[in-house]
């Protein structure tokens, strides 16, 4: 008979690549991390607390309480290996190439947009941030200033890379 694989078991056997961050990302990303550990304590003691509540079967303020310490956990050790995996994108380039933290300006239907070119972890178009596997990114990935690209029927000239 086959045991089911824990949530902490999948973690570990999930792909484990790179992960590409802006520094205000690892920034946030540490954040999390110390936010989360410092709420370890506090749901530990909710958990000691309501145990002692008696009948654990019938215990739902247990039971509540223990799904969130292992929700807490799975979070942190989540954003932990992230952090081991972490690859610092240097926004800018000097050649003039577009890459991975290259702002960039692009015109299409005489409009024009401005992105930074992330990774999908901090991935926000709303806010000008693409991700470098989006169908735009991946195909302003390696353009330069003057190229055109072609995405979903829409053509686009590269503007600017900064």
């Amino acid at each position: 008979m086959r045991l089911p694989i824990r949530k902490k078991q999948k973690l570990n056997k999930q792909d484990n690549g790179p992960v590409y961050l802006t520094i205000d990302g690892i920034k946030k990303l540490k954040k999390k991390i110390a936010t989360l550990e410092k709420q370890m304590p506090i749901l530990r003691a909710e958990v000691a607390r309501t145990q002692a509540m008696g009948d654990l079967s019938e215990n739902a303020a247990y039971q509540e309480a223990k799904s969130k310490l292992r929700r807490a956990e799975s979070a942190l050790l989540y954003a932990k290996e992230k952090l081991k995996n972490v690859i610092e994108i240097k926004t800018g380039t000097n050649d003039g190439i577009i890459k991975i933290g290259a702002r960039i300006t692009i015109k299409a239907n005489e409009k024009e947009l401005s992105f930074l070119i992330t990774g999908p972890e901090e991935a926000d178009p709303a806010n000008g941030k693409i991700s470098y596997l989006s169908p735009l990114g991946a195909a302003l990935i390696g353009g330069k200033t003057g190229d055109f690209i072609k995405v979903n029927n829409i053509q686009y000239k590269i503007i600017r890379v900064e």
